[in-house]
C-alpha cells in the first residue's frame, strides 16, 4: 500500500520535473527582462539589513534611552 503510494508520488514528481525541463527549454532565462533567483537573494537581504539598521536599531536604542532615565529617576 505505502509502496504504491510512494510509486505514485515519485512519478508525479518525475512527471513536474519533466513539464519544468521543457517548460525552461521552450523559455529560457532572459536576463534583459527577468530577475535571477541570486539577484532576487541579494536584494532581499540587503533590504532585511537595512530595515535593521534604520528601523530596529533606532528603536532599541530609543527604548534603551528611555529605561536608563527611567533608572535615573526622571
Amino acid at each position: 500500500m505505502i509502496d504504491v503510494k510512494v510509486q505514485k508520488w515519485e512519478a508525479e514528481q518525475n512527471r513536474i520535473a519533466a513539464l519544468r525541463r521543457r517548460e525552461l527549454e521552450d523559455n529560457p532565462f532572459n536576463p534583459r527582462i527577468e530577475i535571477s533567483a541570486d539577484a532576487r537573494h541579494i536584494t532581499s537581504n540587503i533590504v532585511k539589513h537595512l530595515w535593521m539598521i534604520f528601523v530596529l536599531l533606532p528603536l532599541l536604542v530609543l527604548i534603551l534611552y528611555s529605561a536608563l532615565q527611567v533608572g535615573k529617576g526622571r
